[in-house]
């Protein structure tokens, strides 16, 4: 007598899923063991720095105290955009033993964060001698001018400089750190989370000293690093390109890293998949969001896999519901 084995179709279909997952692993070209190791070499590398970075950008969007963390919280006034937020706010941290002063801008949170996001126009900046996108450097000069208020001339002096944001803050810690090393103080690191683009080719070649001490973060499915927008069915915003080291964050437990250089996406592949959040009743942007980068940042580091990232492997590598770190 023969009897038949009922398996439950959940069971089924995750049998199905690790078995296409490993298929698909299998069918990808290995990179050589040297490119994997470059690539993991820099993850690790960059591990405590980026984890730091992603509690100060985290931080910078809470009113509860920082005391514990030596995080001080500032509100900046600024000028509105249409009728939304008149302040910036940023976390300042100074540590006299290592000589360091850190600084997280927060990022993109109200009507008003996301009109600059969008206001496209490139500025010529008489101090740096580069173009930059006019609402993000408009913010960045009043940054500046807040740190000028509080920290010393010998702070400035010889303390190295750390600087952090997440969407809009991101870019606006960049710019900042421009005017810093302009100026000839030193900047130690910049790490940045889902920041739009800023500056244009002229500026994002120009400090290649500055773009060596910087690095993206970027999640796969998130479309705020192409704002301003590419050309786009007309949709011209001059130039705009993205400065720095990228680490892109892939369907766990795959990324890839590059250094100086941008790792090529395709915008319209996300746009599609941001429409189809909607249609899904998914939260938009959730790709964009400042705990959901930390969450992937979590899952990916558990089992580093280095690949280097094509257009042909956007539905496999990132899927349109690639949230929570899944």
């Amino acid at each position: 007598m023969s009897m038949r084995l009922a398996v439950a179709p959940a069971v089924i279909a995750v049998l199905l899923s690790a078995t296409l997952a490993e298929t698909q692993r299998r069918s990808r070209p290995e990179l050589p063991m040297s490119q994997q190791a470059f690539r993991v070499n820099e993850f690790e590398t960059n591990r405590g720095l980026m984890y730091e970075a992603a509690t100060a950008a985290s931080l910078a969007y809470t009113t509860t105290p920082h005391a514990s963390t030596g995080w001080v919280q500032y509100s900046i006034k600024r000028p509105a955009v249409l009728f939304g937020d008149d302040q910036t706010v940023v976390l300042l941290r100074k540590d006299s033993a290592g000589k360091l002063i850190e600084l997280a801008v927060r990022g993109t949170s109200t009507l008003d964060d996301a009109l600059r996001d969008l206001n496209q126009k490139a500025v010529l900046d008489g101090d740096l001698d580069v173009p930059l996108h006019s609402g993000f450097r408009e913010i960045a000069l009043g940054v500046l001018a807040f740190l000028r208020d509080h920290v010393t001339k010998q702070e400035f002096d010889q303390y190295d400089f750390r600087l952090f944001g997440h969407s809009l803050g991101g870019a606006v810690a960049s710019i900042v750190a421009m005017y810093l090393h302009q100026s000839g103080k030193r900047v130690a690191a910049v790490v940045t989370f889902g920041a739009p683009r800023f500056t244009t080719n002229a500026g994002a070649r120009k400090y290649q000293v500055l773009n060596e001490q910087t690095l993206r973060v970027v999640r796969c499915d998130d479309v705020v690093p192409f704002l301003p927008p590419p050309n786009f069915f007309g949709w011209t915003t001059g130039g705009y390109e993205a400065n720095g080291n990228v680490l892109l964050l892939l369907k766990p437990p795959y990324f890839d890293f590059s250094r100086g250089m941008d790792i090529e996406r395709d915008f319209t592949h996300q746009l599609r998949s941001e429409l189809g959040n909607s249609v899904n009743r998914i939260k938009l942007a959730f790709g964009h969001r400042m705990q959901n980068y930390e969450t992937l940042l979590k899952a990916v580091s558990v089992d580093l896999r280095a690949v280097s990232y094509q257009l042909s492997e956007q539905t496999t590598l990132c899927p349109a519901q690639l949230v929570d770190g899944r």
